[in-house]
């Protein structure tokens, strides 16, 4: 668009006006006039040239280049920063809590989620002995541990387990251990702990659940429901989620049939998507957030 284009050349003239102030910059920026270009009369125009201020020797070496090139760069990756840390005050993360169902459903969309950088997954410890109890006859859930496995024990920045003290009671009347029930009831505890810390912090961070199960995304359970309003946390369907969460085109779900995606209805920030680990584009998440 042309208002973003003006924006990106708007922020390099003042970055332009910033580095050539500093000391050590071995650039100036010079005005000087000169002949406007395609005019038949020849009407003057202002024009601006780089200038590389060189001490002593008329001749610029390679060393030289080289070093200037470097000191640029450093330069630019300091202001990169301080850009980035201003801009990490003020605008949260979308704290994922990921179901069972989901990892089963659409692992490859669960990858997708977590190599975002304004994402942050976490898996509930339930999650994790559900698929272990079914691993061995459930393909999906061999590979899926597999990536658990893989992922938190090199460290990945957008991929945390629950640890054990990271739960807090809910409104819902704990149910059997053998009841169906059971890991949802865990799982909510997980979240509220989740939303505890995010209102704790006051960083603009938003607690959402990622899920596969139907029960969850059409509201059947009323318990379960009742919980999840309580803490205001939305439930999004894995499905597609991605493209959601990108306002891409959504590819049509076979596997989930009618019924669409229970998507984002409500709104907090604006966003800019360039931090796709993975690549993407496009802001579909917070422009139709509030």
């Amino acid at each position: 668009p042309v208002t973003e284009t003006v924006a990106r050349l708007s922020y390099l003239e003042s970055w332009r006006d910033w580095v050539v102030t500093i000391d050590h910059c071995p650039i100036r920026w010079q005005q000087q006039s000169a002949q406007a270009a395609g005019g038949e009369g020849g009407g003057q125009a202002e024009d601006y040239l780089a200038v590389l201020v060189k001490p002593g020797s008329s001749e610029e070496t390679q060393p030289q280049k080289k070093c200037m090139m470097k000191h640029m760069a450093e330069l630019w990756l300091k202001e990169e920063v301080t850009n980035l840390e201003r801009n990490k005050t003020s605008e949260g993360r979308i704290i994922l809590v990921v179901d069972s169902l989901a990892l089963l459903k659409d692992l490859r969309m669960v990858k997708r989620a977590a190599g975002f950088t304004k994402l942050k997954m976490i898996v509930p410890q339930v999650v994790i002995r559900e698929l272990d109890n079914i691993k061995k006859q459930d393909r999906n859930a061999r590979h899926s541990i597999r990536w658990l496995e893989t992922e938190l024990s090199k460290g990945h920045k957008g991929l945390q387990a629950q640890e054990s003290h990271q739960r807090i009671k809910v409104s819902m009347y704990p149910p059997h251990r053998k009841d169906s029930d059971w890991p949802k009831f865990n799982i909510l505890q997980c979240i509220a702990y989740q939303v505890e810390e995010t209102r704790k912090e006051d960083k603009g961070d938003e607690v959402v659940l990622l899920s596969g199960d139907p029960e969850i995304i059409q509201k059947t359970n009323p318990d379960i429901a009742k919980v999840l309003e309580e803490l205001s946390v939305k439930v999004e369907e894995i499905s597609n989620f991605m493209e959601r969460f990108l306002g891409l085109p959504e590819k049509p779900d076979k596997s989930q049939g009618q019924g669409g995606h229970r998507g984002w209805t409500g709104g907090q920030r604006s966003r800019r998507e360039d931090g796709d680990r993975s690549g993407g584009g496009g802001g579909g998440y917070h422009q139709r957030k509030r």
